[in-house]
């Protein structure tokens, strides 16, 4: 995984995320940003994507949401989920960008039983962490 920044207009910088994905296999990502130690965790930093039509090659992640200073130490976690796990993010980030406010008409997919709310998962990842400068 390797990461850079590009200026944007308005002042600071984003972040841009390369990486390759393993051929031949169904794969599924998030991830995670720190902005000065601290997780950025509003909807909008919920990053979720899966390999679909980029199995097997480079792929590029523009983190549009997080903006960051000279100064600014980012931490950047590309974890690999598995699809039950991605199933729950991309649900509950589609449920929460529909009606912004309001109660949710569903739950999420989630992966326990009984009706419980929420996920299990084990996940590997790589992290890199870089000062803009």
């Amino acid at each position: 995984m390797n990461t850079r920044t590009a200026p944007v207009f308005d002042g600071g910088y984003r972040i841009l995320l390369y990486f390759s994905d393993p051929p031949g296999e169904e794969n599924f990502y998030r991830v995670k940003v720190h902005k000065n130690g601290e997780l950025l965790n509003e909807v909008g930093d919920l990053i979720v994507f899966d390999d679909n039509r980029l199995d097997g090659k480079g792929i590029q992640v523009r983190l549009r949401g997080q903006l960051f200073d000279k100064g600014d130490t980012a931490t950047v976690q590309l974890l690999t989920i598995d699809k039950n796990t991605w199933r729950y993010f991309t649900t509950f980030r589609e449920m929460a960008n529909l009606n912004p406010g309001s109660p949710a008409p569903a739950n999420p997919s989630s992966n326990f039983s009984n009706g419980a709310l929420g996920y299990f998962s084990a996940w590997s990842a790589d992290e890199k962490e870089i000062i803009i400068e």
